[in-house]
Order: structure tokens, then sequence, then C-alpha cells
């Protein structure tokens, strides 16, 4: 998850601008943009809206790469991969707290 506070935060222009793409070409904003809205085989690039504008991490680039392919480090090691995962994740910590 993006710590505003922590992680250097990126549009998603400067984010495509800072990954090397095929042929020393860079790749384009929409293929980032894709990333964070539909992600690639249930991976989804973090993601958070700053006034207005949609914005990642250097973090969450380096954990979106990791995740993709297959390394494990530690901030993506117990990571839920999409949206879905996280809320269920949060429900369910939250849900054994409220037990406790």
């Amino acid at each position: 998850m993006i710590d505003m506070h922590r992680d250097r935060l990126l549009t998603l222009t400067d984010a495509a601008n800072r990954i090397p793409g095929r042929g020393g070409k860079r790749i384009a904003y929409k293929t980032v943009w894709k990333w964070a809205k539909k992600g690639v085989k249930g991976i989804v690039l973090e993601t958070i809206p700053i006034g207005g504008i949609l914005m990642t991490s250097e973090e969450a680039l380096t954990r979106f790469t990791a995740d993709r392919s297959g390394k494990k480090t530690r901030s993506n090691a117990a990571r839920p991969k999409t949206d879905e995962a996280r809320v269920a994740a949060m429900r369910k910590t939250y849900e054994k707290q409220k037990a406790n």
C-alpha cells in the first residue's frame, strides 16, 4: 500500500518515463494506466488519487515488477494481489481484532 508520507510519489506519466521499454523506447502512459486500472494477470499497480491526479510511487513500481516476475521481496511476500483481496484481508483483520 502506498504511504504518501514515506513513498516517492510519481504521476503515471513520470512512472512511464522511468521504465525502459523495448528497443530503447519509453513505454506509453496508457500502459501504466492499464496496469493501474486493469492489472496484468491479477496483479494491479498500486495507485492513490491526490487532487484528482492518479499517483503511484517508485516503491509501488518495484513491488509491481517484483510481483510480475515472481520474485519475493519483503514488501510483496504476504501482500494480496487485487483490490478485492486487499479489502477481504483488511476485513478479516478487523474482524479478528474486534473478536479479541
